[in-house]
C-alpha cells in the first residue's frame, strides 16, 4: 500500500479533474525507477476508451463527464507490463468542495502465460478537496491485491513512486522536486 498526501497547485476541482481526465497526456509522465535508480517515463500509451467498445479511442474526458456514479475508462501502457491494461475511474462523490474516485484495473493482465494481474487487484483512491482558505488538498492511496503471480510487482518504494508520479500529473508540479522513494 502507498498514501500520498499533498497540496495541489490548480486553482479550482475543475482543473484537477481537466488533468485527470486528459488521458492522452499520460505518456512521458515521469517517475523514479527504483530498479533503473533514475527518472524514467512511466507511461508508454494511453488513451480514453469508450466504455461500451473498449478497443474504440475516444477524446479525453472533459470535468462534466466526471458525474457521481460514472465509469470513465482507459487504457494505460506502463513500461514494466508486457500489455497495455484497462481501468475504470469511477466517481463516488463530487460537490462543489471535494471530489472521491476509484480507479481499478478492469482486464487480467498477462506475462507470457502468467497471470499478473487480476481484474481489481490494482486499486487507488484519490479524495481531493478544497479547504476553507481555498488551496486544494489531495489524499491518494494506492493498493496492490498480491497473490500468486503479482507478488513480482510488489515493491513497495516503486508502488510509492507510480502514485507520486500520479499525484505530480494532476497536480501540475515538477516531478524533479518530488520526494522519490530511491
Amino acid at each position: 500500500m502507498a498514501v500520498v498526501v499533498g497540496t495541489l497547485t490548480a486553482g479550482d476541482l475543475n482543473t484537477v479533474l481537466r488533468r485527470l481526465g486528459a488521458i492522452s497526456g499520460y505518456p512521458g509522465t515521469r517517475y523514479w525507477s527504483v530498479t533503473d535508480g533514475q527518472l524514467e517515463s512511466l507511461i508508454v500509451d494511453a488513451f480514453a476508451v469508450d466504455s461500451a467498445k473498449f478497443e474504440k479511442r475516444r477524446p479525453d474526458f472533459l470535468p462534466t463527464e466526471f458525474e457521481v456514479g460514472s465509469d470513465l475508462v482507459f487504457s494505460e501502457h506502463d513500461n514494466r507490463l508486457p500489455n497495455p491494461a484497462f481501468y475504470r475511474m469511477r466517481v463516488i462523490e463530487r460537490s462543489q468542495t471535494q471530489i472521491v474516485i476509484d480507479i481499478s484495473n478492469i482486464n487480467v493482465v498477462k506475462r507470457l502465460m502468467f497471470t499478473l494481474l487480476e481484474p481489481g487487484d490494482l486499486h487507488t483512491a484519490l479524495f481531493i478537496s478544497r479547504s476553507a482558505d481555498g488551496s486544494l488538498t489531495c489524499y491518494a492511496v494506492s493498493g496492490l491485491h498480491t497473490a500468486g503471480m503479482s507478488k513480482l510487482l510488489e515493491n513497495p518504494r516503486s508502488h510509492l513512486n507510480r502514485l507520486l508520479a500520479l499525484y505530480g500529473h494532476i497536480s501540475g508540479i515538477d516531478v524533479t522536486t518530488l520526494p522519490w522513494a530511491k
